[in-house]
């Protein structure tokens, strides 16, 4: 499918499914919402979002350093950054981790192209693995009253975790017939070179930025003067990042603003107040990425 229109398709989603989210709230209520929001919050809330890429260049160096790559902490934050940029701003398919393993091989060409991307794929992995875990904690430690709730997340998130866990296992290399797919070998290579110390390291990082995350979805409940239960953002959070990673919107816009309109109604938080937090998340993210075109402009200079 031509690039440009699989493009457009997404963003046709996009403001279909943002159409008839505003249909049924009352703007009226939101604006109201929004008018209790801390300035000084949301800058703090910006700052720690910017830490938190921080954490994730480190992460991703780790990764690639035991790839053998031989770039600086700075170019990995600048190709992190300029990755965020890619990821909100151009209307192409080609997203941000594509973007980070092209400069990543551009500045380092002794490596090969496809340890550059399997350098991105490892470091989005870890985190969806965290996320993972950090939901099953919310499963357990959520009021009981959101018992469906589990029900419903349960199978999928069991089902997820078996499955990285497989792909994660180092014994997967004797599976035979797993031995003649090229891509499965070459993730038994890259997983031997990082299944050591720096594994915990680099799952340590992972843990702090989703923190990170955590304590910016708690400041937005706090400024909206919402009472959402602490241990629910444990659910929230990793289900809307993980909906927003599907590739079938525009940058997950769309998606993600219906999903927090639907987990936090099952907490009693209305829509217009619902629609409001999803923007103050996506506002944060948006504002970060802006810094990204700083270090776009510098990478291509």
């Amino acid at each position: 499918m031509n690039r440009n229109l699989k493009f457009f398709l997404k963003l046709f989603l996009s403001i279909t499914i943002l159409y008839f989210l505003i249909k049924g709230i009352d703007i009226n209520q939101s604006i109201k919402t929004l008018s209790r929001i801390n300035p000084t919050v949301f800058i703090l809330m910006i700052i720690i979002y910017l830490m938190g890429q921080e954490l994730c260049a480190k992460k991703w160096s780790i990764i690639a350093a035991k790839l053998g790559f031989k770039c600086k902490l700075s170019q990995y934050s600048s190709y992190y950054f300029t990755g965020m940029f890619f990821n909100l701003f151009l209307p192409t398919s080609v997203g941000g981790d594509a973007t980070k393993a092209y400069y990543l091989y551009k500045n380092d060409i002794e490596s090969s192209k496809i340890d550059a991307l399997f350098s991105v794929f490892m470091d989005r992995l870890t985190g969806i693995i965290v996320l993972v875990f950090i939901c099953f904690l919310g499963l357990f430690f959520a009021p009981a009253h959101f018992l469906s709730l589990y029900i419903k997340i349960f199978a999928t998130l069991g089902f997820t975790v078996t499955l990285l866990l497989v792909l994660l296992f180092p014994k997967i290399k004797k599976i035979n017939f797993l031995k003649k797919i090229p891509l499965i070998n070459k993730f038994n290579i890259c997983v031997d070179k990082i299944y050591n110390k720096s594994l915990i390291k680099i799952f340590i990082l992972a843990i702090v930025f989703h923190v990170f995350m955590l304590v910016i979805h708690f400041c937005i409940g706090k400024t909206m003067g919402l009472n959402i239960p602490v241990s629910y953002y444990l659910i929230l959070y990793p289900i809307t990042a993980i909906i927003s990673f599907l590739p079938i919107s525009a940058s997950g816009i769309g998606l993600r603003e219906a999903a927090y309109i639907y987990l936090l109604n099952i907490i009693s938080i209305n829509p217009a107040q619902s629609l409001v937090f999803a923007l103050c998340w996506f506002t944060v993210t948006f504002i970060s990425s802006l810094f990204g075109t700083i270090f776009y402009i510098r990478n291509e200079h």
